[in-house]
């Protein structure tokens, strides 16, 4: 049996070796960078540069889709000359790739092409003005081909002037998420800092309780110290109110207290300790700090998270058990998706009679909010088929295997070899 991956990447299914060249965008050789600038001032366009590699997948999924897609074609063909620029070098090389080494070496340092697919905007007089990296479905593409023709979101440009001290601080937002997005982490993590700190509180308390806000304030949240940490404990029930989620703030405050009280003693250099940590003595060291309720929920956590890499099941069973009885769990589609996964590769293959029970009666409620998800309904028939409801849960696991096969999915066969072993009395739950 196949479970549900995360973030699975669709674009990569389609055939692999189809060129954007040949129906979609329209990518130009030329001789020279030279020869690129001077074409490019002629017809008044900016310069779309492609670095890619031969082995990146995400480049070959950019080709066969979004390159491909009618308005990204037209988008680019109106506004750019596209170029390809390969990064990396082979034997199979065409001649005008190796023509462009040399090139495509000083493109690859001058402007940190670190990841591929990379995508370099050029105005026309051949200076850099935006940059985007990784794979896009079309509809993200196309706002990024937006952005790069708007003085006002082109990252390069926004960013020139930020570092020549023309603060717009409403603009800061997008240049922190824009500077991550494209690798500049150092770059997005002072800009953050410099708009928290010069702008965002110091403005009326009441215009900081806005969703885009709060989301960006928890994403550069670094010290239990700072402003915002302490605005966040402050005004939690609000916050959490506003991002409809009841606890919202204690799960970013925990995830910072961990990672400067807890995990420097549990996970020194990244690493796991060996020895059982004293869950008591951490726990009234953030006591002190922060009070029982954060106590009990970081020590929690990283309970759930030392078990785990030890692989101690039955330990990690019974917090998980008691994280979800104390705490709740997420109710996002991710959140669910990660319970249903909690549930099968804990409690199927490892839960005791009771541990099974509490594992049905945790399926039964995401069932009663996805009663069509075949994957949650394959983990509630496997747990009823451990558990001895044998009728049942080959009623259950012919409905998941009902819907899958509408949807012509690949992991029709793994549902279908679930459902022979429970009518022939054979176990399911044996990892292979």
């Amino acid at each position: 049996m196949q479970k549900r991956k995360i973030g699975l990447v669709l674009l990569l299914l389609m055939p692999l070796f189809v060129t954007a060249q040949e129906d979609g965008v329209k990518f130009k050789n030329f001789t020279s960078w030279k020869e690129v600038v001077t074409t490019t001032q002629k017809q008044n366009k900016h310069i779309f540069i492609d670095c890619y590699a031969t082995w990146c997948l995400p480049c070959k999924g950019m080709d066969n889709v979004t390159f491909r897609d009618s308005a990204v074609k037209n988008f680019m063909d109106k506004n750019f000359i596209a170029v390809k620029v390969q990064v990396d070098s082979t034997n199979l090389d065409a001649e005008e790739v190796v023509r462009w080494r040399k090139e495509a070496a000083i493109i690859k340092s001058r402007y940190n092409v670190n990841v591929v697919p990379t995508f370099l905007v050029f105005n026309a007089n051949g200076e850099l003005v935006h940059k985007g990296q990784g794979g896009f479905d079309p509809a993200s593409f196309m706002q990024l081909l937006q952005n790069s023709l708007d003085s006002s979101k082109q990252y390069f440009t926004l960013l020139k002037k930020y570092e020549q001290g023309k603060k717009d601080y409403k603009e800061l937002i997008y240049l922190s998420k824009t500077a991550k997005s494209n690798g500049d982490k150092e770059v997005a993590k002072s800009i953050a800092r410099d708009f928290m700190d010069n702008y965002l509180f110091k403005q009326p308390i009441d215009s900081l309780f806005d969703r885009d806000v709060i989301v960006f304030v928890a994403e550069n949240m670094d010290d239990t110290r700072s402003p915002e940490f302490l605005f966040f404990s402050k005004y939690s029930k609000r916050i959490n109110d506003l991002m409809d989620a009841k606890d919202y703030v204690e799960m970013i405050n925990s995830y910072l207290i961990a990672k400067e009280r807890i995990d420097p003693k549990v996970w020194p250099g990244n690493k796991a300790i060996e020895n059982m940590p004293d869950w008591e003595v951490l726990r009234g060291d953030v006591r002190k700090k922060f009070g029982q309720n954060y106590a009990d929920r970081v020590v929690l956590n990283a309970k759930v998270r030392w078990y785990a890499e030890k692989e101690n099941w039955p330990m990690l069973i019974k917090c998980q058990i008691e994280k979800k009885e104390k705490y709740g769990y997420d109710t996002s589609a991710l959140g669910k998706l990660k319970l249903n996964n909690i549930i099968y590769e804990l409690f199927f293959f490892y839960g005791n009679e009771n541990e099974l029970r509490k594992g049905i009666e945790w399926m039964k409620g995401l069932l009663l909010t996805n009663p069509e998800d075949p994957s949650y309904i394959d983990t509630y028939a496997n747990l009823l088929y451990k558990s001895g409801q044998k009728a049942e849960a080959i009623k259950w696991e012919r409905k998941a295997l009902e819907i899958i096969e509408k949807t012509n999915s690949s992991e029709v066969q793994g549902y279908q070899e679930t459902l022979d072993k429970m009518l022939a009395g054979l176990p399911t739950w044996i990892k292979k």
